[in-house]
């Protein structure tokens, strides 16, 4: 072949190559131009829109996402995004003589049962056994003490010790510990009021006047739901009635369980009302509790006569108490009730009164005698007279004992 020929030839077979690597070139340009979708000139053309719209639009597509229900991995529990804060707890720290009383509180100033809480008195522990929510540090050395909650798991417990100065003798101020010891009855106390020989059957058990004095009634649960409307229709002009009493066994404090229905009718009719505390004291640093316990109760409502302690007849755990026990007992009663403001009463039958109490021993206090005959024959001056247990009244459907007010 003539070398002008080959040269010629090979130029177009070179040609032809390019030709072609340059169509294929094209065409897998344009297919992957196919793919990445309309250009934004190409949208603007077609849909005009705002910035705002389009930021919008960009950030929805960028979420998009989070509507497939199948991306993420289905958790097996929900886990709360933010968790609840512990509970925050502090101490109610009081004293009375040779000891340090420590109630764990929440921040609604509910006491917290159920934890084995521990305290800390000067570098000593002391657990809540019994987990009541409240630790008594009995016999501990007369002087100050800084007293803080441990910490526990579960609780916030900030670290923040009360100074307690602990005194020698006993103190007659009220006792704040006891409004949260204080529990609602489930039962009636079963209290006697008047011995036998201060009882004489009356001929007229119904409600009776006497020249300058009001009549009235002294109630607690045994007698029931009262119509206070018809109380006081009747003639009723005040009543005295049970906030609560201590357990003849064991001790406890328990509120009266009609006391708070009770007082709330009594008032809402117009009577003047007073509360008694049954007591089973047995020594003047308990007779400053019952006066707490009683202070607790009476702190809610205005009260128009005395708050008496109510000596029963001889029962329960208090049994054994000689004359100048109950004299001490009635002393520290009259005491811690005079400190916190309130005008304090003794309550027993004539017997109580002048063979097992010595009453001149007492500071000034109003006396209320339980003595079932035609008249009083206490030899003290009285202010109130519990005159039967037998008396009718209507609105009350249980006999009640009826009062003469005679100041």
């Amino acid at each position: 072949m003539d070398s002008k020929v080959r040269t010629k030839a090979i130029f177009i077979v070179s040609l032809l190559c390019l030709l072609l690597f340059a169509t294929v070139a094209l065409f897998n340009q344009k297919k992957v131009g196919d793919t990445k979708g309309p250009s934004s000139e190409a949208l603007e053309a077609e849909s005009p829109m705002t910035a705002v719209e389009e930021d919008q639009l960009s950030w929805a597509q960028l979420q998009s996402f989070l509507n497939d229900p199948g991306f993420f991995d289905k958790p097996d529990k929900v886990i709360a995004a933010v968790e609840e804060e512990d509970p925050t707890l502090h101490i109610e720290v009081s004293t009375a003589m040779r000891d340090i009383r420590v109630c764990v509180v929440d921040e609604a100033n509910q006491i917290v049962k159920g934890y084995a809480f521990e305290v800390v008195a000067e570098k000593e522990n002391y657990t809540d056994l019994d987990e009541d929510g409240f630790i008594l540090i009995p016999d501990i050395a007369p002087g100050d003490y800084f007293v803080s909650l441990k910490p526990k798991l579960g609780f916030h417990v900030p670290y923040e010790p009360v100074l307690l100065t602990v005194p020698e003798e006993l103190l007659y101020s009220p006792l704040g510990d006891v409004a949260y010891r204080t529990d609602v009855a489930k039962k009636e106390s079963g209290i006697t009021y008047v011995s036998e020989q201060d009882k004489t059957a009356m001929e007229d058990t119904t409600v009776k006047k006497q020249t300058g004095s009001e009549t009235g009634v002294d109630v607690s649960s045994a007698n029931g739901t009262i119509d206070w409307k018809k109380v006081k229709e009747s003639g009723i002009t005040f009543a005295i009635i049970c906030c609560g009493y201590r357990d003849p066994d064991n001790g406890k404090f328990l509120e009266d369980a009609k006391f708070r229905e009770n007082i709330a009718g009594a008032k809402a009719a117009g009577l003047k009302v007073g509360l008694y505390f049954e007591s089973q004291a047995i020594n003047p640093l308990e007779a400053v509790e019952e006066a707490s316990c009683i202070i607790a109760l009476a702190k809610d409502t205005k009260v128009d006569l005395p708050l008496f302690l109510a000596f029963g007849e001889v029962s329960g755990r208090a049994s054994l108490l000689t004359k100048e026990m109950r004299t001490d007992i009635a002393r520290a009663f009259v005491r811690c009730v005079d400190s916190a403001g309130y005008e304090a009463g003794i309550f027993g039958s004539k017997t109580m009164l002048e063979e097992r109490i010595t009453l001149t021993e007492l500071p000034p206090s109003v006396l209320w005698n339980g003595e079932y005959k035609g008249e009083q024959t206490l030899s003290q001056t009285i202010q109130f007279w519990q005159y039967t247990d037998h008396g009718q009244v209507d609105g009350i459907a249980q006999w009640v004992h009826l009062d003469l007010m005679t100041k």
